[in-house]
């Protein structure tokens, strides 16, 4: 007969890294599934599968995230980070992704929510509507750290897993997590506050700016953002990379429309410019391009030794 499949939403947290351990003690296969956006990677949670030696799938779910970004059912926190919608979002695919293979009937999703520990996303009300938004039948979602805390789910009154094995973690204290995971063994793990830009306030009134100008930009719009100095105008946005790792980002991203400058005859910054227009005729006025050749010069370290008249620029 074959085993009933544990998929754990993993970030390469310490909470779900212990999610995943706790249930590797039971008859049941463990995997783990992570997700991919222009705002976080699923780099981290495939770290932590690798240290527990499951395997790990990764989606790509930026287009339907973004739309959450824009607008959330259950708003934001602190920045323009909509957890609650992105949780459920992460949820519902995970079950998603069981059903294409065939599992709905022999699986189950896991988290390492722990009840309490973030005031706003992990109360009691919080994990209700996490449930209900990502449309799980039944109760086929399980939170080892606190499932004592919680209602009995289906892995449990199915006995795949049993509820007496698993854990009544509440609050914000991680002694009790620390404790297992010396107890496990486990040591690379991501800070618990880490991971998604969204949450950071800066980048957040940043892209809220781009929003406002820009409705219906992309979410491949919204990742340009986190790589260099941010500009906008009327009609485009411009970015001048801070580093070199930022140029090869912005050379990596260009679109057919967008225009790239570069200095041709010493190292520098490269600077982007993306209209709002979907058109790729769409015209990006002279000043703007003077604007960024300027802030070019003036970030690069060696042009801004020279005479701005003198120096050769490469627009592509």
């Amino acid at each position: 007969m074959k085993k009933p499949i544990a998929l754990v939403l993993m970030s390469g947290g310490l909470d779900s890294l212990l999610a995943a351990r706790i249930l590797m003690d039971f008859n049941i296969r463990v995997e783990g599934i992570g997700f991919k956006t222009p705002f976080f990677s699923a780099d981290r949670g495939r770290r932590s599968a690798e240290e527990l030696g499951i395997q790990f799938h990764e989606i790509d779910f930026s287009k339907q995230h973004f739309e959450k970004v824009k607008k959330p059912n259950y708003g934001y926190g602190k920045a323009i980070n909509p957890c609650i919608d992105c949780h459920a979002l992460m949820i519902k695919t995970a079950w998603e992704f069981l059903i294409s293979k065939g599992e709905e009937n022999n699986g189950f999703i896991a988290t390492g929510e722990v009840l309490g520990q973030r005031p706003m996303s992990q109360n009691n009300r919080a994990l209700k509507i996490v449930e209900t938004a990502a449309n799980l039948p039944g109760k086929f979602l399980l939170r080892p750290l606190s499932a004592k805390l919680l209602d009995p789910t289906e892995p449990e009154l199915k006995g795949w897993v049993n509820r007496e094995k698993l854990f009544a973690i509440s609050g914000r204290n991680r002694g009790a997590q620390i404790e297992l995971a010396n107890k496990f063994k486990l040591h690379d793990y991501m800070p618990p506050a880490g991971g998604c830009i969204l949450t950071e306030k800066k980048f957040g009134e940043i892209l809220r700016e781009l929003l406002s100008r820009w409705p219906s930009a992309d979410a491949q719009t919204a990742g340009l953002l986190r790589y260099g100095r941010v500009y906008f105008f009327d009609d485009c946005l411009a970015l001048i990379g801070r580093s070199e790792q930022e140029n090869d980002i912005l050379k990596k991203l260009k679109r057919d429309r967008d225009l790239l400058i570069e200095l041709n005859d010493v190292s520098g910054s490269a600077g982007l410019i993306r209209p709002f227009s979907i058109f790729k005729t769409a015209k990006i006025n002279e000043e703007v391009i003077l604007f960024v050749k300027q802030k070019i010069q003036r970030y690069s370290r060696e042009a801004s030794k020279v005479n701005f008249n003198d120096l050769v620029y490469v627009i592509t």
